[in-house]
């Protein structure tokens, strides 16, 4: 059954601390393009707009909040992003990140703490362009990802997250 992602969830979304950590094992080849993943998301990201489907089907723009992603790479785990709203740090989850996907896969996960992981709540994928970082989410509960970063039932995204750089990078 599909159900678009609820306005109230995007807000929710940004409130969140998250983590990357990568799916199985790697190879040579696979770690380098990871590390060139993780060097290129580092630094801090605020939301510069949040487009999603309403329970009509319709896409629409919501509105954005004073919010803030930091990224920092942390081992082989990945990033750490914590999201702020308006100051505070709130609601834990976690991406896991797949750099084996094309695009890079980037599923919300539960998240515990202490890089420990838990079950798919979004598939999602990610990808940077022209220094900006988007975020497509899949169906909530949904068993794939998005084919692309536009809205819509038939691209199976219901929301995008589009990011820009709060440090321009040297």
């Amino acid at each position: 059954m599909h159900h678009p992602v609820a306005l109230s969830l995007i807000s929710l979304g940004f409130m969140a601390a998250v983590i990357f950590t990568l799916l199985g094992p790697m190879n040579a080849g696979q770690e380098d393009k990871t590390q060139s993943i993780v060097k290129q998301v580092q630094g801090r990201w605020r939301p510069i707009r949040v487009w999603a489907l309403d329970f009509d089907g319709k896409i629409v723009e919501a509105p954005l909040e004073d919010s803030e992603i930091t990224v920092t790479f942390l081992g082989k785990l990945g990033l750490v992003h914590r999201t702020t709203e308006k100051g505070r740090e709130v609601a834990p989850f976690a991406y896991l990140l797949d750099t084996n996907a094309q695009p890079v896969g980037c599923d919300q996960v539960s998240y515990d703490g202490f890089g420990k992981t838990g079950r798919v709540k979004i598939p999602a994928i990610m990808k940077l362009e022209n220094d900006r970082l988007y975020i497509a989410h899949g169906q909530i509960e949904g068993k794939t990802r998005p084919k692309s970063f536009k809205v819509g039932k038939e691209h199976g995204c219901y929301v995008i997250l589009i990011f820009e750089r709060v440090d321009k990078r040297e």
